[in-house]
């Protein structure tokens, strides 16, 4: 089985970038059903945002376990460069979607599924990738 002990100092921190973009895109995935069962929420006009998020964390963490593979990290901040705009997008797709949920659901406010499945970890990974280059 493959663990955390089969990768260097140097590649964890791409493995664990590669774990939150994952889970950031399933969060969204996830939430489809939701946005298609609330009478409150409309899932057609959602689905341009959820799919920029999906696209742009997809995209990127391909790039992450590219690169994490090949065993060259010190190409890791030309990726962060050449995705930082679309995930810095994509976060601002997910702003949108949250509010639509805490407009539709206020009993959600503060502690909805976009709140902190997507939009509170893609801003936190924007905002370390955006210090780092």
């Amino acid at each position: 089985m493959l663990t955390r002990n089969h990768f260097d100092s140097s590649t964890l921190p791409v493995m664990d970038d590669i774990a939150s973009l994952l889970h950031i895109a399933l969060s969204v995935k996830g939430m489809n059903s939701t946005f298609k069962n609330a009478r409150e929420l409309d899932a057609r006009r959602s689905k341009p945002a959820a799919m920029r998020v999906i696209k742009a964390t997809s995209a990127a963490a391909q790039d992450l376990l590219d690169l994490a593979f090949k065993q060259k990290p010190e190409h890791l901040r030309k990726v962060h460069r050449q995705h930082i705009a679309k995930l810095t997008a994509a976060a601002e797709a997910a702003a949108g979607l949250a509010q639509q949920e805490y407009a539709a659901l206020p009993e959600v406010a503060g502690k909805g599924t976009f709140e902190f499945g997507v939009l509170r970890p893609l801003q936190e990974l924007c905002e370390r990738w955006q210090a780092t280059n």
